[in-house]
């Protein structure tokens, strides 16, 4: 990352599971890694590594999302999702007070 080289972070299903890869991001931030190239590297990154990001990848009006919301840092231990929607419908709810 410090060269500037797009930095990708991914889990290696199923020996890591997919929903550990907020966990690995965090990881990478403990050890120095800046915390938005943390997040670009488990969202818009591999989708233009990948190819895809025209489809996927980053918030923007036409690109399909699927979304979780957090009350705080995604990248903690401490992270639940408070919402998320699939194919923008909302298939979880756990507002934190």
């Amino acid at each position: 990352a410090q060269a500037g080289i797009p930095v990708s972070i991914c889990t290696d299903h199923p020996e890591i599971p997919e929903d550990l890869l907020p966990l690995s991001a965090g990881l990478c931030v403990r050890e120095g890694l800046p915390w938005q190239t943390a997040m670009e590297a488990i969202t818009c990154v591999p989708a233009e590594q990948a190819g895809i990001a025209d489809r996927v990848g980053s918030l923007v009006p036409g690109l399909d999302a699927d979304v979780v919301l957090f009350a705080g840092d995604p990248l903690s231990l401490e992270a639940r999702p408070a919402l998320v929607m699939i194919n923008g419908k909302i298939v979880h709810k756990n507002f934190i007070k």
